[in-house]
């Protein structure tokens, strides 16, 4: 294969699927298999993944699955369901759609722009989100702006409408910030965004972590959650704040999630005289100056006969 870059002039030569034309597939050995490299996308679960088995049992793979051959490897780029279905359906093989010779850009287009359309971006974890956005932003900006690249996919996908980001961001009101903050996320290692899936770490407590990209140190945070420490907003922006001044290490990162103790104010303890003490000792006519004077004269001489250290 040449070093040079391949020209794509349509999606066309990329997938080899023209409008009203069915691409001849392959049947492959499901064995010879492999997934997408760092594969992102979770897998079907539960009542999901059973009702693809039910269906790859009665009518069988309907859709064929999409493949990267290099060299004697064949690599999934879409259809990674599809695959899992029919091993537990004890289906050995599965018609292919075999690409060659793409590049790594390409081939990350086939895989997040095929997992946007049959998913859709709502159904996916914040992980898969961010993921998806930051290759596909990467995936366009090597191969340039190709709003015919995202057309032919979508006909490969029997989905004949056009995508593409702006169009997600409209579709499912995610303002340009709000990509922007999935973008970010993409930073974090996987465990702090499986613990943002499952909720032990709120989203934007995670997008200020982004920040810190020594992936050392986002390890340690990691460990640290796994403890049972909280981390607030306040605390990672803390965080985020000291690695932006070079302050920031592995060992001491337990020293910005301290607690800053506010002094505790002393307040001075009173005992109230009761009514009937003061009826007692006191005439009624008597003003309350008279009484004050009175009880501090009397607690003055109590103290001095007894030696009572005042409080």
């Amino acid at each position: 294969m040449s070093n040079d870059k391949i020209k794509i002039e349509s999606f066309d030569d990329l997938l080899s699927f023209k409008p009203k034309q069915i691409k001849e597939t392959e049947k492959i050995e499901i064995e010879k298999l492999k997934p997408f490299p760092n594969h992102k996308f979770k897998l079907y679960k539960g009542e999901r993944l059973e009702n693809m088995v039910e269906s790859v049992k009665e009518y069988g793979v309907i859709l064929p699955i999409v493949v990267w051959k290099m060299d004697n490897d064949y690599i999934i780029l879409s259809g990674h369901n599809r695959v899992e279905a029919c091993k537990i359906a004890d289906i050995t093989e599965i018609p292919c759609v075999i690409k060659n010779d793409l590049t790594m850009e390409e081939a990350t287009l086939i895989v997040t722009e095929t997992n946007l359309m049959q998913r859709s971006f709502s159904d996916l974890s914040h992980s898969e989100r961010a993921y998806t956005l930051e290759q596909h932003y990467k995936a366009l900006k090597c191969q340039g702006k190709r709003n015919d690249l995202l057309q032919e996919i979508g006909r490969l996908m029997k989905n004949d409408t056009e995508y593409n980001i702006e169009k997600v961001g409209n579709e499912y009101n995610l303002s340009k910030n709000t990509v922007a903050r999935y973008m970010r996320l993409a930073k974090l290692i996987p465990n702090l965004l499986e613990k943002i899936d499952n909720e032990k770490l709120p989203l934007i407590v995670g997008y200020n972590i982004s920040f810190i990209e020594d992936k050392e140190i986002q390890e340690r945070i990691n460990l640290i959650l796994n403890e049972d420490i909280k981390i607030n907003i306040e605390k990672a922006e803390k965080l985020k704040n000291a690695y932006k001044d070079d302050k920031l290490t592995v060992d001491n990162i337990e020293d910005y999630l301290k607690n800053e103790e506010k002094p505790k104010r002393t307040r001075a303890k009173y005992s109230k005289i009761s009514k009937n003490i003061i009826d007692k000792y006191f005439d009624k006519k008597c003003k309350q100056e008279e009484i004050d004077d009175t009880i501090n004269k009397a607690l003055e001489l109590y103290f001095s006969q007894n030696q009572v250290a005042q409080m």
